[in-house]
């Protein structure tokens, strides 16, 4: 019996939802700015969307920025609390493939307060932005155009979109941080546009939400129950695998991994090149520091360092006479090996295009 509902979820989950979507919540950074004058209020800067792939509990999702559409003033809510107002957005671009929303806190509430002071005191913000669709293409295979881009099937695509209520969420300490992330309101009707073959498909199969759930209630709860759960502890576990792999100072780094949906994977290969780029563009600020030899002797009279020949001995002593090198290494032991690694050829420096 098992085995055969274990067969019946496999050939329904995608039928469940056939032509209905709930409101799909996009994680990012925020960014805050200060007013030219006092009288001015303080303003807020939030990257909506990036218009990447993101992994989602049923498939691969890409939103079309050309057909996200808003009202001219979004409330800003501090998290997802209609009572609780932080301000509004007012201003929506659309550059490059990606969405972004700038807009001005309250000065009459207490949460724009606590959000300001929270946020000047370092507390790592994150935007949730609710996404409702409203016309939706399924694409089973080949390639599609989107956000100036070309995108690999199969995927689920957002052609018509409506930005509604966005809040700032305090993700980085909330342990729902998975469950905020694909939470939505009351389901809705959209409209969905698939492949002939796809269509064909879904006629020949009768099996809707609605009578699986009068059918099959027990399926129906168990199913939905399953892959909420599964999804939540994949979304909490490829967060906080984010997090832990992240080196010191990388936090809007780390927000910007997390709301494009990276795997901890590809997450783990931007900190490191990162790194690499940081500590090797100090040493070339350092060597490029070096005054230039006026002689031997002054210079070995100045700095018997730098007469020292190359090598683990001349490579200690500039370690132990450096603040900067302690401070960007911490251990002699990591200088050594960096500069071993140099002579080698090994380090390389990465330059953003």
């Amino acid at each position: 019996m098992h085995r055969t509902i274990q067969m019946e979820v496999a050939g329904m989950a995608r039928k469940i939802e056939e032509g209905k979507r709930s409101t799909y919540r996009l994680l990012s950074g925020v960014g805050f700015s200060r007013p030219e004058k006092e009288d001015q209020p303080r303003r807020f800067r939030i990257h909506a969307y990036t218009g990447a792939k993101v992994e989602t509990w049923w498939g691969p999702l890409v939103i079309d920025v050309a057909g996200m559409s808003m009202k001219e003033k979004m409330p800003i809510l501090r998290e997802h609390a209609r009572d609780r107002v932080v301000g509004w957005g007012e201003e929506f671009r659309k550059e490059g493939g990606t969405l972004i929303i700038e807009g001005p806190f309250s000065r009459s509430t207490k949460d724009a307060e606590e959000v300001l002071r929270l946020a000047d005191e370092g507390f790592p913000w994150q935007a949730s932005v609710g996404v409702w669709p409203k016309r939706v293409e399924m694409v089973s295979k080949g390639t599609f155009e989107a956000n100036g881009r070309t995108y690999e099937g199969p995927c689920e695509v957002w052609r018509e979109s409506f930005v509604g209520e966005t809040s700032f969420c305090s993700i980085g300490a909330d342990s729902d941080t998975a469950a905020i992330s694909m939470s939505g309101s009351t389901e809705h009707q959209v409209e969905i546009v698939r492949e002939e073959e796809d269509q064909m498909e879904v006629k020949e199969d009768k099996m809707d939400k609605a009578k699986l759930m009068a059918e099959h209630p027990e399926l129906y709860a168990a199913l939905v129950s399953e892959i909420t759960e599964a999804a939540t502890a994949a979304e909490r576990s490829r967060i906080s695998e984010i997090r832990a792999s992240a080196f010191s100072g990388m936090e809007e780094l780390v927000d910007q991994c997390i709301s494009e949906g990276l795997s901890a994977d590809e997450a783990r290969k931007r900190f490191i090149a990162a790194e690499k780029e940081k500590k090797a563009s100090r040493l070339e600020a350092l060597k490029a520091a070096t005054p230039p030899e006026t002689g031997a002797n002054v210079t070995a009279a100045a700095d018997p360092v730098s007469q020292m020949p190359e090598g683990e001995e001349k490579w200690r002593a500039e370690f132990n006479q450096s603040k900067e090198l302690q401070e960007e290494f911490g251990r002699v032991e990591a200088y050594i090996g960096f500069r071993k690694a140099d002579s080698r050829g090994s380090v390389k420096i990465f330059r953003k295009l």
